[in-house]
């Protein structure tokens, strides 16, 4: 018989009891930081690993030794970008932990000063350009930024509520709090903040963007809980994913989700199209490679599936998907008579 593969979810916890994967994003000035070299050392500045973060903004360290974090040799991560202070954190077992984003580091710009929120997005409404942010303000979303690194979300979400309170045209603090609120799990809260980052820059994609992904997750949750509103607001994702790509035309991130969200509702060419997409914009977009393996196994285009899989794993040999695109590799070969 047949088996029709579902998403498959990326891991970012794998490995043995003796090594394991290490994975999360570099965020500066309220976006995602490309092309930064992250490095993993000894305490006496040995360079045991270095990455880049991708266009998105994500990094992944492999082969941690779990006995060396937890013992007298840790490991450290550290990143020097110009432009931002140095960052130095040591290690610990919890950040191994799966099931989402590890942990996002915030690299805090290195002159604390009165700063004009032009904010990062591609698109800036000529408000942002005109938003001068009070000192005070750009004191708590430094401090926010501290605390997020510390893994004290809760209080990173309070010294962002202090800046927009003190900046309503705080665009960044608005984005990030949207952030802190959803690693908090306060969903609605997120989504609230991440409008009135939209209302604040009705020309960025960030907010657009986030809000897409929240519904998107919301659909999966409800999807998974068998609820019949999750069509719903797949449908609300599309909407805000559709905007965003409106306003940034080249991001890959936006593309991949709208075609999860297309896939989820069954509507298979569109989610084709889009996917890709994000492939072509970002050709190391993964998640992206993966979800186009389901849409063609779903439109019983075996062929095409397999071929797919072939080329996620030239292109990307030693990805924790590995093992499970082999699974599904032998099953679509023995789909197809292989």
């Amino acid at each position: 018989m047949r088996q029709v593969i579902g998403v498959i979810a990326v891991g970012l916890f794998l490995g043995t009891a003796a090594e394991a994967q290490l994975q999360g994003r570099v965020v500066g000035s309220g976006r995602e930081l490309i092309d930064v070299l992250v490095s993993l050392e000894r305490e006496t500045g040995q360079i045991v690993h270095q990455t880049f973060t991708s266009s998105r903004g994500t990094f992944r360290v492999e082969g941690v030794s779990l006995f060396s974090v937890s013992n007298n040799n840790p490991y450290y991560l550290v990143i020097r970008e110009e432009g931002f202070k140095p960052y130095r954190r040591r290690l610990q077992q919890l950040d191994f932990r799966g099931g989402g984003v590890v942990f996002t580091i915030f690299l805090e710009p290195e002159e604390t000063r009165t700063v004009s929120s032009a904010g990062d997005d591609p698109s800036v409404d000529v408000r942002q350009l005109q938003a001068a942010i009070p000192e005070s303000a750009f004191r708590e979303y430094t401090s926010a930024g501290e605390a997020a690194a510390d893994g004290d979300f809760e209080r990173a979400a309070q010294r962002l509520e202090r800046a927009v309170e003190l900046a309503p045209d705080y665009y960044d603090a608005w984005i990030d709090l949207g952030g802190q609120y959803d690693r908090l799990g306060r969903h609605d809260d997120a989504k609230a903040a991440y409008i009135e980052a939209d209302g604040v820059n009705p020309a960025g994609a960030l907010a657009p963007l986030n809000l897409g992904a929240l519904y998107y997750q919301q659909g999966e949750r409800e999807r998974a809980a068998g609820d019949a509103d999750a069509f719903g607001s797949f449908y609300v994702a599309e909407e805000w994913l559709r905007q965003a790509i409106e306003r940034n035309p080249t991001g890959a991130e936006a593309r991949f989700l709208l075609g999860a969200a297309l896939y989820r509702m069954d509507r298979l060419a569109e989610a084709e199209g889009s996917l890709t997409d994000a492939i072509a914009l970002d050709d190391d977009s993964t998640d992206a490679r993966v979800m186009l393996i389901n849409v063609y196994v779903r439109q019983n285009r075996y062929d095409a599936a397999l071929s797919e899989a072939v080329a996620f794993l030239d292109a990307n040999p030693d990805a924790p998907e590995r093992d499970a695109i082999g699974r599904v590799m032998s099953q679509l070969e023995a789909a197809l008579g292989r």
